[in-house]
């Protein structure tokens, strides 16, 4: 896949996370080992009447967010990706059609460390909750690198999984951040995502995406103790059927049989400004409601 595109590398690299995409122990790492990590964005693979619906609704794609379309190839199979851009989080969508045909419903939430260069050290810290094989790589752009640190899966463990949901964690190199306009000082103190988010596009402040507050998702078992693993490497605290953590958002789930039904069953953002109420759809995937300061995006 090309890492150059037009909409720039903030961009090149969401794709190149969407190359990774095709239980927790007791005992806890050091803090110091545990870079800080941020949910930065969200993956989300729709059928063509819902992905259609989020190109052609000018709330979404004008108000809402900061929006981009892109086409690449993976292997020599086409993706088609939308992006939804906020001031802290963003929303990656893409068709499942061309590589992604039979990944309908499946999804990602993709932790990014604060730090640059932390790869090595989210993989250390991570292994001390997963019992199983973690894998990285390196995905390289034009003008940065991005590490990857993911659970391993054959070829054959991920052919009929339905809709399946991944957890990755993430970590930008400082080239990457410096050729971005961060200096030695936000760097040396961690780049938040409202930093991040910046560099994207001069209208992002202006939208009503602010970050992603909560989220339902739908997980097999094994996609649990995947998911609970990754988020106590970060942070997170677990009660009951739900994960907290002070500087990210709250994660519910529900256990269920791998199926057609997506991954996200519920996701809620927070807006820089209360709105009038509205309701629509997403072809027959998701219905999406806006009153006062949040919109929630529900599974149909």
């Amino acid at each position: 896949m090309s890492a150059g595109t037009k909409y720039g590398p903030q961009v090149s690299w969401a794709i190149g996370l969407a190359m990774a995409f095709a239980a927790a122990c007791n005992s806890r790492p050091e803090v110091e080992k545990v870079p800080a990590s941020v949910l930065g964005h969200i993956d989300l693979v729709l059928d063509s009447a819902a992905y259609a619906s989020v190109n052609d609704n000018t709330f979404l794609t004008s108000v809402f967010a900061h929006y981009a379309q892109d086409t690449v190839e993976y292997g020599g199979k086409p993706s088609f990706d939308s992006y939804l851009a906020g001031q802290e989080s963003f929303i990656h969508i893409s068709l499942a059609e061309g590589y992604w045909k039979d990944k309908l419903g499946s999804g990602a939430l993709v932790f990014q460390s604060v730090l640059p260069d932390r790869m090595d050290g989210l993989r250390e810290a991570w292994q001390q909750h997963y019992p199983d094989s973690l894998v990285t790589q390196v995905f390289k752009g034009e003008d940065f690198d991005l590490g990857e640190v993911m659970v391993y899966r054959s070829e054959e463990e991920g052919q009929g999984m339905g809709a399946a949901l991944r957890t990755y964690l993430t970590s930008f190199s400082e080239r990457g951040l410096r050729n971005w306009g961060m200096d030695s000082a936000s760097i040396a103190d961690g780049v938040t995502m409202r930093e991040f988010m910046s560099t994207w596009d001069w209208s992002i402040p202006e939208k009503l995406f602010l970050r992603i507050a909560r989220i339902e998702v739908r997980v097999s078992e094994q996609e649990l103790d995947e998911m609970a693993s990754a988020l106590l490497t970060v942070g997170y605290s677990r009660s009951g059927d739900r994960f907290e953590h002070p500087g990210n958002p709250a994660i519910a789930y529900r256990i269920v049989p791998r199926s057609s039904k997506p991954g996200f069953a519920r996701i809620e953002i927070e807006l820089t400004r209360p709105v009038g109420p509205q309701q629509f759809t997403l072809g027959e995937m998701y219905e999406v409601r806006v009153e006062g300061a949040r919109m929630v995006i529900i599974s149909i």
